[in-house]
């Protein structure tokens, strides 16, 4: 999903929650950085070498979001995807 605020995100949760009466929120951001980047602190998902053709950025993407699974080899540790290039993530907790 491309185009949507950090409200407007809140408010899914919300919303979300409401209707199937679950709990639902944003990451933090330390529990985004875990998922991204697995535990044992390496610098990317893929290990601690930057490689352009394991994510959408602005070397070697094409200029646009993708769909998601077309970099399947930037996939986390922890088997998340998508988790650096194409666009911004929202967290329940500011980065610092």
């Amino acid at each position: 999903m491309v185009g949507v605020s950090w409200y407007e995100a809140l408010a899914y949760c919300r919303w979300l929650e409401a209707r199937t009466g679950r709990p639902y929120r944003l990451p933090t951001e330390a529990q985004w950085e875990k998922a991204a980047r697995g535990s044992d602190g390496r610098g990317y998902p893929w290990g601690e070498v930057w490689d352009p053709a394991r994510c959408n950025n602005r070397v070697g993407g094409p200029g646009r979001t993708t769909p998601v699974g077309q970099y399947p080899g930037g996939d986390s540790p922890f088997g998340a995807g998508e988790m650096v290039g194409q666009v911004w993530e929202w967290c329940q907790s500011r980065y610092r």
